[in-house]
């Protein structure tokens, strides 16, 4: 199953790795996807010869493209990782509630000592919303710790932007999106 989720930094940008897009191009997608994703296949080439990279592993998308838009709303085959709760994001999401002395941490105990995991809108079902919605929300403790210490730095990304990669920080507490071209 293919899957992709929101970037950490920047939630206009989809993350997902050059693997689950060959995953994507064996699977039978429509036409207009399928273009797309070989633009951003040979973007991805162009940048690692430019480069002189021998392999991307992740790949950032904008929410507005076609390939974005396919991954969002097409197939059910394709998991949005950002709707899926798994045990680790379970123990993050415990880890920050317990630092934080947020009285939820109480209803994230339940899914951790059964360690739980499935998708948003059935876990919903069973488990408070609001609580489900937290885990999906903080599901990253180093990130939560250096964001609070001070000690974090924003990332740059290989991002298919323009039918082109460029290398480009996307945190959001920057004024402007940065593009760092060689």
């Amino acid at each position: 199953m293919s899957k992709f989720y929101s970037n950490k930094e920047n939630s206009n940008y989809l993350m997902i790795s050059r693997f689950q897009i060959y995953m994507l191009i064996s699977s039978d997608i429509p036409e207009y996807a399928l273009k797309s994703i070989e633009e951003l296949l040979v973007a991805v080439r162009k940048y690692e010869k430019e480069n002189k990279c021998s392999h991307l592993d992740m790949i950032a998308v904008e929410k507005s493209t076609p390939i974005s838009n396919f991954l969002l709303y097409g197939k059910p085959c394709i998991k949005n990782d950002d709707l899926y709760v798994d045990y680790k994001k379970v123990v993050n999401a415990l880890n920050i509630a317990i630092f934080e002395d947020n009285p939820i941490a109480k209803q994230i105990l339940p899914l951790f000592k059964n360690q739980v995991s499935g998708e948003k809108n059935i876990l919903i079902k069973q488990y408070d919303a609001k609580t489900i919605n937290y885990i999906l929300e903080n599901n990253d403790f180093n990130y939560y710790l250096s964001k609070i210490n001070g000690t974090y730095t924003p990332l740059e990304y290989v991002v298919y932007h323009n039918n082109e990669c460029v290398k480009m920080k996307l945190a959001e507490n920057s004024k402007i999106l940065t593009l760092n071209k060689k």
